[in-house]
């Protein structure tokens, strides 16, 4: 006899017509109740949500060590991007930018610029990954798009003062982890700017993990790359017309005006919680 919740749960064993195995039925008692045993159906169920918890359990496990191990990536990614960053390197990390060919502006954040360094990578023509991450006749340097959203956190590091070593606690005790220090950098952007520069609006445009964003499997004659297109939705089906390849500026002249756009409408939505929560506290102090 088991105690759940002031439920009184006891069990007996009878046999299972459906699998001939034995099946241990629960009964149910309250103080107001006589016991009602559940049925066969409520058995099968019952068994089913113990099988549900148990495998619930297990993914959220899974994930927390996914989750663990990113955190630890982000750690060891901001350790070297302060090595990077260095201004005793500074000779060594202008040539790499100009080698792999990333643009550097008046506007670049230097986190934006090593994020897109320490996540891109040398392809050779064919799409190949070359190994170890090197500079190799007729290759490219690629850029990982949606790495760099990780420049957000290392910014947000920076701007806090969060030592090297205690990165990966400071991201398992924050609120939301990762996403709750994305949104706690964006409003303190929002508070302290009138703005966002070009570099930043690049890498926010650039986005795809964004609610605004619908992700299809790609044609297998569309390469991977960048372009634009119009569609039209028939019969539960999106068309893709008028597909044009776009070049890198392109790309982020596009990306820099979707980039604005969010961060417009992320500030208007702050702004106006600010003002809800303003007035709420406006009418608390009235009516007390």
């Amino acid at each position: 006899m088991t105690n759940v919740n002031n439920t009184t749960i006891t069990t007996s064993v009878q046999a299972d017509a459906e699998s001939n195995e034995a099946v241990t039925p629960v009964t149910v008692e309250t103080p107001d109740a006589e016991a009602v045993p559940l049925n066969h159906v409520e058995l099968k169920i019952a068994a089913f949500r113990e099988r549900m918890l148990s495998d619930n359990s297990t993914l959220m496990g899974f994930q927390v060590q996914g989750w663990a191990v990113l955190w630890d990536q982000i750690a060891a990614a901001y350790s070297l991007g302060k090595v990077v960053l260095d201004p005793a390197n500074k000779a060594d990390f202008d040539a790499a930018l100009e080698n792999c060919g990333i643009k550097v502006v008046k506007s670049s954040n230097p986190w934006v610029l090593a994020t897109k360094l320490m996540y891109g990578e040398w392809k050779v023509e064919e799409g190949q990954t070359l190994a170890p991450w090197d500079s190799a006749a007729n290759s490219i340097f690629e850029l990982d798009r949606s790495a760099e959203k990780y420049s957000t956190y290392f910014r947000y590091f920076e701007a806090k003062k969060v030592n090297e070593a205690d990165v990966f606690e400071f991201i398992k005790g924050f609120d939301g982890h990762l996403k709750g220090i994305e949104r706690e950098f964006r409003a303190m952007s929002s508070s302290t700017s009138s703005g966002l520069n070009d570099n930043d609006a690049v890498t926010l445009g650039s986005r795809v993990d964004l609610a605004d964003v619908v992700s299809l499997p790609a044609p297998a004659n569309i390469k991977d790359g960048m372009g634009s297109a119009f569609f039209k939705v028939e019969n539960g089906k999106i068309h893709l017309l008028g597909i044009t390849e776009l070049t890198e500026e392109q790309f982020d002249a596009k990306a820099k005006a979707r980039g604005k756009k969010l961060f417009a409408a992320n500030r208007k939505a702050v702004e106006t919680k600010a003002a809800v929560q303003a007035v709420a506290n406006m009418l608390t102090k009235k009516a007390a």
